[in-house]
């Protein structure tokens, strides 16, 4: 369950990959079948795929209308077929990349807006100062809380990185 909080919502095969690593633990494809029916966990299948995750108590049905840069390992882009099947776009990390390979940039980071992965961002420091440069897979979001929370991502980058205006 842990992990299922963690990464949901996630494959039913993703989740018995991570699990089956805890043989300790017992028969992950029996857990996860008894904790299906016990109701525990829920699942459904998009395009043929089962996706499962922790029995909600009442999610809001109010997105928060937030700009988030997501870092490459974050729960909801280190899957990385999952990524592609619920966004839509492929991401891939390619700081391993050879530049002239690369697509996005050398550590691109997805751009969630509201709820959805829009974009990414290339954060970069030259003489003290940020340099945030984005890219969208279709256009950018033209409303106005799109550009005020950009900027506010950006400053709270600009904090995390301790940099002076």
């Amino acid at each position: 369950m842990v992990i299922a909080n963690v990464l949901a919502p996630l494959s039913e095969r993703g989740l018995l990959a991570n699990t089956a690593r805890l043989r300790r633990l017992g028969n992950s494809r029996s857990t996860v079948s008894d904790l299906l029916k016990t109701g525990e966990l829920e699942r459904q299948s998009i395009d043929g795929i089962n996706y499962v995750w922790p029995c909600s108590t009442g999610a809001s049905e109010q997105v928060p209308r937030n700009v988030r840069f997501l870092a490459p390992f974050d729960p909801l882009v280190w899957d990385r077929s999952r990524f592609e099947h619920l966004w839509g776009w492929p991401y891939r990390f390619e700081a391993y990349t050879p530049a002239a390979k690369r697509l996005r940039g050398y550590y691109a980071m997805p751009i969630l807006w509201c709820d959805s992965v829009i974009g990414w961002a290339n954060v970069s420091i030259n003489s003290a100062l940020l340099s945030v440069d984005v890219g969208f897979i279709e256009k950018r979001p033209t409303d106005a809380d799109f550009k005020s929370e950009l900027e506010e991502e950006i400053a709270r980058m600009k904090l995390f990185l301790d940099l002076k205006e």
